[in-house]
């Protein structure tokens, strides 16, 4: 594979990735720490946005958005810690910084299996599926808060389960199951 450097445009689904590699171990700390390092400001919470966009800027590389099989959002993942020791912030994972705003480029994780968007970032305007439409791979998805585009998931062939949350067309998880997949309430 050629080495072409990835940028998310979302921070927070970035930075979820950059999480997952360094919890499957494909990562170490040692670049993160190292982007974090210069970050210095009196305010702790502005120390973190300036983390945050510091993280946004390490590069993912192609081969290793291939690894990502799995990708949740929890603020108790160890890249929310690892900038929070940094950065001298104690938010316990729980902030906005951190939210999932778009899945925008998610078609890049080829290999992506499961993604979990019960855990951190919630949004209540409800986040769009329309990037996920056709993904390749995508076995199982875990939804949370409300939906949009939730039609793309009709598109998704590889799907086996899904766990459902409030959605702009509900009868689209009728249809799954018809088609043999999986239907769980959250």
């Amino acid at each position: 594979m050629a080495d072409t450097a990835f940028h998310f445009p979302d921070p927070g689904l970035h930075i979820g990735v950059l999480g997952m590699l360094l919890e499957e171990e494909i990562i170490t700390e040692e670049p993160i720490r190292t982007v974090l390092a210069e970050i210095a400001g009196e305010d702790e919470f502005e120390r973190l946005g300036l983390g945050v966009q510091a993280l946004h800027g390490i590069s993912i590389s192609e081969d290793q958005l291939a690894e990502v099989t799995t990708l949740h959002f929890d603020g108790g993942n160890a890249i929310y810690m690892v900038l929070e020791e940094c950065v001298e912030c104690d938010t316990g994972g729980e902030t906005d910084d951190y939210s999932l705003r778009s899945l925008e480029g998610i078609g890049l994780l080829l290999n992506l299996t499961y993604l979990d968007l019960s855990g951190h970032g919630f949004h209540a305007t409800g986040i769009d599926l329309a990037p996920i439409a056709n993904h390749p791979a995508l076995k199982r998805i875990d939804l949370s808060g409300p939906v949009l585009n939730v039609a793309a998931l009709e598109s998704v062939t590889t799907l086996t389960k899904v766990v459902v949350a409030p959605s702009d067309d509900p009868t689209v998880f009728d249809r799954l199951k018809a088609r043999g997949v999986s239907i769980e309430d959250d």
